[in-house]
């Protein structure tokens, strides 16, 4: 259902829309949660890169896409890119003040885990 949907509002010429970010984002989330990790790869970077440009880097919604690219990057043993996509998503929350927002913590638990594996 979610690749109809894509399909959907791309052809309804909405190729640069934050709805399609959001769905490329979605899918992503599935594909990670069912280990096909290569699937999943390509659309966080297609989430993220159309996200930046349309809302731009420092928006909340680019955090939680970080956060999961983060994940995928974890599973994937690439750490370090884990560590960057996370701390990437907290210093948003931080930069805005949100230090005390859900997500902000459950990020930051997250980086002191990871950094010591």
């Amino acid at each position: 259902m979610p690749k109809k949907a894509i399909t959907i509002v791309k052809s309804s010429q909405a190729n640069e829309s934050t709805i399609l970010a959001s769905l490329y984002n979605n899918l992503a989330f599935i594909y990670r949660k069912q280990n096909k990790y290569s699937e999943s790869e390509k659309l966080y970077i297609k989430s993220i890169q159309l996200g930046e440009k349309l809302i731009g880097k420092n928006n909340i919604d680019m955090a939680y896409r970080y956060y999961g690219f983060g994940l995928l990057r974890e599973r994937q043993n690439r750490n370090v890119e884990a560590l960057k996509l996370l701390t990437k998503g907290a210093d948003i929350f931080k930069n805005k003040g949100l230090i005390n927002h859900p997500m902000y913590v459950k990020l930051k638990k997250d980086i002191v885990r990871l950094s010591k594996k």
